[in-house]
């Protein structure tokens, strides 16, 4: 027998939530996300941990998009001469330290020492916290 479509998205949505990890649901609340973003998240969640090429895309798209966002931080010429795995550690480093230099750090080492959660969900936490600093500083300045 043919399974309808709410079946299908009934079994496809059971076989996700095995990747609802505690640091992706604290990565979805600390992010306010619409329930469709919430549930595309939890899709690059699983594809990060299912497919080693798709989590490294998936993280190399988070380093990109936090470079384009925090030029001025993140960005490095000589990101052009660095592999995809070297510009990802250099960015990841640079977010790190600039974060703690403002005493930030501390709040999300807990997740980005997080072994179970990919490396693209550290990175999109690494920049929404930084998105959260720069927010902050522009309100005080």
């Amino acid at each position: 027998r043919r399974q309808s479509p709410q079946e299908n998205q009934r079994v496809a949505l059971a076989f996700l939530k095995q990747f609802a990890t505690p640091a992706l649901k604290s990565h979805l609340d600390a992010a306010h996300l619409s329930e469709f973003r919430r549930t595309k998240e939890l899709v690059h969640e699983a594809m990060a941990h299912l497919d080693r090429d798709s989590a490294e895309e998936l993280a190399l798209g988070a380093v990109l998009d936090g470079v384009r966002e925090f030029s001025e931080i993140l960005s490095a010429p000589e990101h052009e001469q660095m592999s995809d795995v070297e510009r990802t550690s250099d960015v990841v480093r640079r977010a790190i330290h600039w974060l703690d230099e403002r005493g930030r750090f501390e709040k999300i080492e807990p997740l980005l020492s997080n072994t179970n959660a990919s490396t693209q969900l550290r990175i999109k936490r690494l920049m929404l916290e930084m998105r959260r600093a720069v927010k902050e500083e522009r309100r005080t300045a």
